[in-house]
């Protein structure tokens, strides 16, 4: 997560569909004080755990932190920005954005959520999209930020020889979504997919056109 204007930022923040990876929200938790992580998959939070506590087996993520260190300015403080991390992770749990309570326990709102390449893959219609949206809505408070990074198009994506589904996106339809669920300020950053790397990449794993990162800001409850 970047936020050039140093806006984002709070004391909860709360990470939807982390997936068994921990990058996307390592430059996102400098900016917050307590971090929580959430996925459907139980290999998934077992994962995350594993490297949460340092455990026999976890994978190492030092390149990814020494990358954002090094974009960030200095590349030596990736270990601090590890154990930063990992001192304010809050716990791994469960998530379902099918559900009016994605988390499916009472909770105080948070000052802000981040999700990566979740919700279009959790959502086999553009109505339930539009309801996940709402869903992850009610964990937020008024006036918090919420980030999401997704891909426009794709319709499947690869993982060694199975291939998922996707629901492709587009701007329009996560632009109406959030604006169904109460946010304003919606920002919309667009990558479009034109490097060789990306062709070969389209052939074998993914039909995703492009990628984009959205940020918006809750109005209030919806």
């Amino acid at each position: 997560m970047n936020d050039p204007a140093g806006k984002i930022r709070g004391r909860r923040l709360l990470d939807i569909g982390t997936g068994p990876c921990i990058h996307s929200v390592i430059s996102a938790s400098k900016w917050f004080v307590e971090i929580t992580l959430t996925d459907f998959a139980e290999p998934n939070r077992r994962e995350l755990t594993k490297w949460w506590k340092k455990e026999e087996g976890a994978w190492d993520w030092e390149v990814f932190f020494r990358y954002v260190a090094n974009m960030e300015g200095n590349e030596q403080k990736w270990k601090h920005d590890q154990d930063n991390i990992r001192e304010k992770i809050q716990g791994v749990y469960f998530c379902d954005v099918a559900q009016t309570n994605p988390l499916l326990h009472k909770c105080d709102p948070f000052d802000a959520i981040t999700s990566c390449l979740c919700l279009e893959a959790a959502c086999p219609t553009e109505e339930a999209y539009e309801q996940a949206i709402k869903n992850v809505a009610s964990l937020l408070k008024a006036g918090g930020f919420l980030v999401m990074v997704g891909v426009l198009g794709e319709s499947y994506y690869a993982v060694g020889e199975y291939k998922f589904f996707a629901l492709p996106m587009s701007q329009k339809l996560v632009t109406r979504s959030l604006e169904k669920s109460g946010f304003e300020d919606i920002t919309w950053y667009q990558f479009d997919s034109q490097r060789k790397e990306d062709e070969d990449f389209i052939r074998t794993v993914s039909n995703y056109r492009g990628s984009f990162v959205v940020t918006a800001t809750k109005i209030g409850d919806v």
